[in-house]
């Protein structure tokens, strides 16, 4: 049985045999090699030089399986940079401290304050004699007790005699005077000015020892008593300051270095 069909280049008609269907032929005329049909397909397929390459009916395996897609880079992110300096926060935050500190100091001084009640004299016993203590009106130095401290020289106190002082032990007159004492320490290498000024009485004043001997007594009767003294040792001294008839007032007492100025007396 033979199969016929035409030949795809020049369209000649071509008769082989069927068991040459399925391989390939040549066309005597234009020498085009084909495929031979079969029945079932009369088109001849070119398989020349010229021929358009035939499709692989079957499907191409993969050569190699699908790689993965590549993920990306991850470029290193740069260490972050400060704000801005330091300082400025570690300033601040010290000055919140210290405000916070005086505010709270003020609160407390608001709170827990209380107005100082004014000194009042203190009656000490002395042996035979009552004393007065009374720190009041120390224009120059420092008075701890009875114990007067001199600075730079010169020690100086306002009070003034009243009907609450110590009468004076010094033996005298009958009647009843007043008087205040202060105990300071005098050095035998010095020379001391004491100086009592007052408006209001007739000044009096002396220096006794700690065993009550009297070492010496200043100008009397005047509204201004003054005493030079020349301490035999030194040691601590007590100071009167008393009045020459029974009165009452204000007075200054003064106790200087020689070489001192006194300081100016209202």
């Amino acid at each position: 049985m033979s199969v016929s069909f035409a030949c795809p280049e020049c369209k000649a008609k071509i008769e082989v045999g069927e068991e040459h269907v399925g391989h390939a032929g040549q066309c005597p005329r234009c020498q085009n090699v084909f495929v031979i049909p079969s029945q079932m397909q009369p088109l001849p397929i070119l398989v020349g030089a010229d021929a358009s390459p035939r499709e692989d009916p079957k499907p191409r395996r993969r050569a190699e399986a699908k790689e993965p897609p590549a993920r990306p880079r991850r470029t290193p992110s740069k260490p972050k940079q400060p704000a801005g300096p330091i300082w400025p926060w570690v300033v601040g935050i010290f000055a919140a401290l210290v405000m916070a500190a005086l505010l709270f100091s003020s609160f407390a001084v608001l709170v827990f304050w209380r107005r100082p009640e004014p000194t009042r004299p203190v009656v000490l016993a002395d042996h035979k004699h009552v004393v007065m203590n009374q720190a009041l009106g120390v224009t120059v130095g420092r008075l701890e007790g009875q114990r007067a401290f001199m600075q730079n020289g010169v020690f100086q106190i306002r009070s003034e005699l009243t009907v609450n002082d110590p009468i004076d032990p010094k033996p005298g007159p009958a009647h009843i005077l007043r008087c205040k004492r202060f105990e300071i320490e005098l050095r035998n290498d010095r020379t001391y000015v004491l100086e009592l000024d007052s408006n209001h009485f007739d000044s009096y004043i002396r220096v006794e020892n700690l065993q009550r001997n009297e070492w010496d007594v200043g100008q009397q009767g005047v509204r201004n008593a003054r005493l030079v003294f020349n301490p035999p040792r030194t040691s601590v001294f007590t100071v009167f300051a008393s009045c020459m008839d029974p009165a009452l007032g204000s007075f200054t007492l003064t106790i200087r270095e020689q070489n001192v100025p006194k300081p100016f007396v209202p």
